[in-house]
C-alpha cells in the first residue's frame, strides 16, 4: 500500500500553477489563414511533383519504344538484305545457265541495283542506330561490296564467255559466304540489342507503376500531412483549454492554459485561468483536509494488518517516509519495564536524528502527553537534548507515544533551524505517533495474552491444551517417546512445607525439565504435580535416558535452590507401543504407576501387553493409586499372546 502525503504547504497557501504550453509550436504562433495558404503551396507543391515524375517516366518509356522501333527497322532491313542477296544470287545461276539470256541479265541487273539502295537505305539508318551496331553495318559493308561487284563481274564475264564466267563463279561464292557471315554477325548483335531493349521496356513499365504508385503514395502523405498539421495547429489552442477545463473538473486547480495567439480562444483561455485562480485557495484547503484524512486511514488499514512488533515498526517506518522525503525521524519505544527507551526504527532513507532521551518520562512531550514543536534548539525554551548536535542548530517535532493511558514512547522528528514543519506535517505526525502507539500496545497485549493461554501460569511450560495441539500436528506415523512425570509425596510436602513450598518445587522441577530436554522437544505440566514430555523422533530407550538427566538435574537443583528435596517418578512410552497419543498416555501412566510401585524415585518403560482396555486417568492424588489385579493383567497378556 502506498501512502498519499499531504502538501507540503499551509492549508491557505496557493500551489504554484503549472502551464499547460509544452504543445505550442512553431506553428502555433501564425495567423490562422496564413497557415491555410502554407497548406495549399505545400498541396500544390506536391502535385507539381506527381506531374514531373510523369513526364520523366514518360519520356524514358518513349525513349525505349524508339529505342525498340529502331531495332525493328533494323531486323526487317537485315531480312530484306538476305532475301536481295539471295536473289542476286539466283540471278547469277540464272545468267550463268542461260548464255545470252537478256531477260536473265536484265532480271540481275535490277536485283543488283535494289540491293545497293538498300545498302544505301541501311547506311543513313545506322547513323542514328547505336554505336556498337554502326560499327557492326560498317564492318558487313566491304563483305557487301565484295559480293556486288563480284556479282556484277561474273555477269560481265557470263556476257563474253560462258565458260570464263563458270571459272569465277567459286570465288563469287566465297564472296557469298563471307556476306552470310557477316550478316550473321549483324543478326546476333540485333538479337543482343533486342534482348536488351526487351529487358529495358520491361524494367520501365515496372519502375512507372512502382514510381508513379510511390510519387502518387507520397504526394497524398505530403498532402495529408499538410492538412493534418494545419488542423492540429488551429484546434491546438482549443485542446490546450479543453484539458485545463477537464483538469478543473477533476480537482486539479493547478493548470493553467496559455494563450500564443491573441484571438477568441486566447480569451477563453484567459477566463478559465481566472476561474481557476478564483477557487484554488478555497480547494486547496479542503482538499489538504482531505489528503489529512486519506493518510490517517490509509495507515489505520495498513496498522490493523500488521500482527507483530517487528510488522508495525516496518509500517511505521513507511509511514515516516511518506510524511516526508528529507526530515530524519526515529521512533523510541519502552522496553518491558517502561523504564528505557530504545529505537524501533528509524526514517529509511534520512535516519535517525539520533535523540538521547533514555527513559520515557524523560521526555518533554512524553510528561506533557502532547506533542511538541521546536522552532530552535537555541531558543530558551527547547528541549536541552537538541542542543550541541552535530548539525549545528534544528528545529524539531516530539509526538508522544500512549496506549490506554501509558506512555510507550516518543516519535522524534528534526529539520532545518527556523523551519518547523508545516502544520500538514505536524497533523501527519501527530496521526502516526497515535496509531503507531495505539498498534503496538494492542500487539503486545495480544502477545501477552497468546503466551498466557498457551503456558501455565507457574511453572511457565506448555499446558496440557497446548502440547495437546503440538502433538496432533506431528506429522502422521512420524516416531515419538512420551514420558510422564509424577513429583513423589507431593502430598506430604504440601501438608508438611506449605502450598508456597510446593509451588516453587513445581517452578524448580519445570527448570529442571527445560534443561534436560532438547529444544525441539515439548515439556508440559500436564496436571497439578504431573508433568509430560514428547521427545519428537525418538523411542523408549532414549526416553529412558532424558529421565536420567531429569534425575540427576532435579538432585542438584534441589541443593542449589534451598528447596525441600524431592524426587519424580517416570512412565515412559513410544510410537512402537501404539499408534495413537491416548494409547501411549495409558501406557506411560501404568509404566509411571509401575516405577511408584517398584520404590518411586525411577523410571519404567511401559508394556503394551499391560494395557487391556482403557485405564481411567487416576483423579485422586499420584500416590493413592488403586491396587493392582495381578491375575487380570496376567490373563490379559496371555490372551493377547495367543495365536
Amino acid at each position: 500500500m502506498q501512502f498519499s502525503s499531504a502538501s507540503t504547504h499551509p492549508a491557505t497557501a496557493r500551489p504554484p500553477a503549472a502551464t499547460l504550453h509544452s504543445d505550442v509550436g512553431w506553428l502555433d504562433r501564425w495567423p490562422i489563414t496564413f497557415r491555410l495558404f502554407a497548406a495549399t503551396l505545400v498541396a500544390l507543391a506536391a502535385i507539381g511533383g506527381v506531374g514531373v515524375v510523369s513526364v520523366a517516366l514518360i519520356a524514358n518509356e518513349h525513349a525505349v519504344g524508339n529505342q525498340m522501333e529502331l531495332l525493328g527497322r533494323a531486323e526487317r532491313m537485315l531480312l530484306e538484305a538476305a532475301n536481295r542477296r539471295d536473289s542476286v544470287r539466283t540471278n547469277v545461276f540464272a545468267v550463268l545457265l542461260d548464255n545470252g539470256d537478256s531477260t536473265a541479265e536484265a532480271n540481275l541487273a535490277r536485283a543488283l541495283e535494289e540491293h545497293r539502295r538498300s545498302v544505301v537505305d541501311g547506311l543513313s539508318m545506322a547513323a542514328s542506330a547505336p554505336t556498337n551496331l554502326q560499327k557492326a553495318l560498317a564492318d558487313n559493308q566491304p563483305a557487301l561490296t565484295a559480293y556486288l561487284n563480284a556479282a556484277t563481274n561474273i555477269a560481265r564475264l557470263a556476257r563474253e564467255d560462258r565458260a570464263v564466267g563458270m571459272e569465277a563463279l567459286p570465288g563469287f561464292q566465297k564472296t557469298y559466304e563471307g556476306l552470310i557471315s557477316a550478316n550473321e554477325q549483324v543478326s546476333r548483335l540485333l538479337a543482343e540489342r533486342r534482348v536488351e531493349a526487351n529487358q529495358k521496356a520491361a524494367y520501365a513499365a515496372r519502375a512507372r507503376l512502382w514510381i508513379m504508385g510511390l510519387t502518387c503514395f507520397v504526394a497524398f502523405l505530403i498532402v495529408a500531412a499538410a492538412g493534418q498539421v494545419v488542423s492540429v495547429s488551429v484546434s491546438r489552442a482549443l485542446n490546450r483549454v479543453r484539458a485545463a477545463a477537464h483538469a478543473i473538473a477533476d480537482g486539479d486547480l493547478s493548470i493553467r492554459t496559455d494563450a500564443p495567439v491573441n484571438d477568441d480562444v486566447g480569451a477563453v483561455a484567459g477566463a478559465v485561468n481566472q476561474m481557476a485562480d478564483t477557487l484554488q485557495t478555497m480547494i486547496s484547503r479542503l482538499q489538504s483536509e482531505q489528503e489529512q484524512d486519506a493518510f490517517s486511514r490509509q495507515l489505520s488499514e495498513v496498522l490493523d494488518m500488521a500482527d507483530t512488533e517487528a510488522e508495525t515498526y516496518a509500517v511505521v517506518a513507511r509511514g515516516m517516509e511518506a510524511v516526508s522525503a528529507d526530515m530524519p525521524m526515529e521512533l523510541l519505544v519502552a522496553d518491558s519495564s517502561r523504564a528505557h527507551l530504545e529505537r524501533a526504527t528509524a526514517h529509511p532513507s534520512n535516519g535517525a536524528p539520533n535523540c538521547t532521551v533514555e527513559s520515557p518520562y524523560g521526555c518533554m512531550a512524553v510528561r506533557r502527553g502532547n506533542p511538541i514543536v521546536f522552532e530552535s534548539s537555541d531558543a530558551l525554551n527547547a528541549c536541552a537534548r537538541l542542543r550541541d548536535r552535530e548539525g549545528g542548530c534544528i528545529s524539531a517535532v516530539c509526538v508522544p507515544l500512549t496506549f490506554m493511558g501509558r506512555s510507550l514512547g516518543v516519535l522524534h522528528a528534526t529539520g532545518d533551524a527556523g523551519r518547523p514543519p508545516a502544520a500538514a506535517i505536524v497533523g501527519q505526525l501527530k496521526t502516526l505517533g497515535i496509531l503507531a502507539g495505539s498498534r503496538i500496545g494492542t500487539v503486545r497485549a495480544f502477545e501477552r495474552t497468546q503466551v498466557q493461554a498457551s503456558t501455565d501460569v507457574l511453572t511457565g511450560l506448555l499446558n496440557r491444551r497446548s502440547l495437546e495441539s503440538r502433538v496432533r500436528r506431528f506429522t502422521r506415523n512420524a516416531p515419538y517417546a512420551v514420558v510422564i512425570a509424577d513429583v513423589d509425596h507431593f502430598k506430604r510436602l504440601n501438608d508438611t512445607h506449605g502450598h508456597e513450598a510446593g509451588d516453587r518445587v513445581l517452578k524448580v522441577f519445570a527448570d529442571v525439565l527445560r534443561r534436560s530436554v532438547r529444544e525441539g522437544d515439548h515439556a508440559a505440566r500436564w496436571g497439578g504435580e504431573e508433568f509430560m514430555v514428547v521427545l519428537e523422533g525418538r523411542d523408549a530407550l532414549a526416553g529412558f535416558d532424558v529421565v536420567e538427566r531429569i534425575r540427576t538435574n532435579l538432585a542438584s537443583s534441589c541443593q542449589v535452590n534451598g528447596v525441600p528435596s524431592i524426587t519424580a517418578s517416570f512412565g515412559i512410552a513410544d510410537t512402537t507401543m501404539a499408534s495413537g497419543f491416548e494409547q501411549l498416555i495409558r501406557i506411560a501412566d501404568d509404566a509411571l504407576y509401575q516405577s511408584k510401585e517398584a520404590g518411586r524415585n525411577r523410571g519404567t518403560i511401559g508394556d503394551a501387553l499391560r494395557v487391556n482396555g482403557p485405564v481411567p486417568r487416576r483423579e485422586a492424588d499420584a500416590e493413592h493409586f488403586a491396587a493392582i489385579e495381578v491375575e487380570n493383567l496376567s490373563g490379559a497378556r496371555d490372551e493377547l499372546l495367543a495365536p
